[in-house]
């Protein structure tokens, strides 16, 4: 019982963090699935503050893995060659916004 009200605060304290820090969570690029291995958030995204979900399982960052950040500044980033999503797959983001 204590684990899972713990659980509950820390979601809590994360949302909270979240919408005053600028992190968008989570964002659905679904509709994106089929376009190519580069997807595009809805806004510019701090470097290394960008979570990718392929039918909900989190995807390593890095070349060599399962996505890189190829352009931030412009909300890109860029599914590796075996990774690029398509038919029936999911993407969803979890980002921290650039103002």
């Amino acid at each position: 019982m204590a684990v899972k009200t713990w659980r509950l605060h820390l979601e809590y304290i994360e949302s909270l963090l979240m919408s005053i820090s600028g992190m968008v969570a989570p964002e659905d690029l679904t509709s994106q699935v089929g376009s190519g291995a580069v997807f595009v958030t809805a806004h510019p995204y701090y470097p290394t503050k960008l979570e990718v979900y392929l039918n909900g399982i989190w995807q390593n960052p890095g070349v060599g893995n399962d996505y890189t950040e190829s352009d931030p500044a412009a909300g890109e980033f860029t599914f590796e060659p075996a990774c690029v999503p398509s038919g029936l797959d999911t993407v969803r983001v979890k980002y921290l916004a650039v103002p």
